[in-house]
């Protein structure tokens, strides 16, 4: 069976819609299955603005151009639902919750905090707990076939060689959400870098514990994949190239196996005028990848 056969008429809920990773599924979704009947969207209201015209803002990014050229209905599939990963039950109401247990087929988890700063109640509630509320939600569904959880490689970054299984933990998940939700944060704070050892950063021990979560969760009771992209959180290059992009190995990160194509109005004031000189002069290649809030440039 092709790809797109199995998605034909199948109904589909992906937390992170809105995030890179999330926004690239969905366009490719209901570019290459344009038989998939519905995408349920969890989206939280921000800045002011409502979870449709979120949705609005999204599905004109560049990114869906050639969605809208050659299927604009398909755009109508995407059902925006009011929800925040942080909240307990996804902070949805009850009625779209019996929406997605009745219909939904497919769960993709691609929600989560990508900060290495955060702080330690932060990054387990949002990648921990977040985690558990949704794989929650898809045991509910009746006729679930399948869970996909966006993990990262970084994960296991204190390990030289990677494999695809999934290492002990360091801390128990179920222990280390109640230590969010009932330790107050300035004794959070002091144990983090001892708690979180040999991660060096909440994020990555946040997203090794998410696994675990996952694992013991949705094991034995459906079809379930961990997926370890290992996608830069801001890349940036002419939109002429299309490049793989390696940084220094003195900054102890794994390769990154793509680039992000961006326009300069996405980026800030202070990038702007990099990714400018890039769209004029294609033969000037700049990328710049962002590590705790500093920015190293490549030529």
């Amino acid at each position: 069976m092709r790809v797109c056969e199995y998605f034909a008429g199948k109904h589909i809920f992906i937390t992170g819609g809105s995030g890179f990773v999330g926004k690239v599924l969905i366009e490719k979704l209901l570019r290459s299955c344009p038989g998939i009947e519905k995408i349920y969207m969890l989206i939280r209201p921000k800045k002011g603005k409502d979870i449709q015209e979120r949705l609005e803002a999204i599905v004109k990014l560049p990114l869906f151009e050639k969605l809208r050229e050659i299927n604009p209905d398909a755009l109508s599939k995407i059902h925006p639902i009011s929800g925040d990963v942080m909240e307990l039950n996804l902070g949805m109401t009850e009625e779209d919750r019996r929406l997605v247990s009745e219909n939904c087929h497919i769960f993709y988890h691609s929600a989560a905090s990508v900060r290495f700063d955060d702080s330690l109640k932060y990054a387990i509630i949002m990648n921990v707990r977040g985690t558990r509320e949704t794989a929650a939600l898809a045991l509910e569904c009746k006729k679930l076939e399948a869970f996909v959880h966006i993990s990262t490689t970084y994960c296991n970054i204190d390990r030289e060689i990677i494999e695809e299984k999934i290492y002990p933990a360091r801390a128990d998940w179920r222990d280390a959400i109640r230590l969010a939700e009932e330790t107050d944060d300035m004794n959070l704070q002091a144990l983090t870098h001892h708690y979180i050892a040999p991660h060096p950063n909440t994020y990555t021990f946040a997203k090794s514990l998410a696994e675990h979560t996952v694992e013991d969760m949705m094991l034995g009771k459906a079809p379930t994949i961990i997926f370890r992209p290992s996608v830069g959180k801001e890349i940036v290059v002419s939109t002429s190239l299309t490049r793989r992009l390696y940084l220094h190995k003195s900054l102890n990160v794994p390769q990154l196996s793509r680039s992000e194509i961006c326009n300069s109005n996405q980026c800030d004031n202070f990038r702007q005028n990099f990714c400018a000189s890039a769209f004029k002069n294609p033969s000037s290649i700049i990328m710049f990848f962002q590590w705790n809030e500093k920015t190293i440039f490549l030529r």
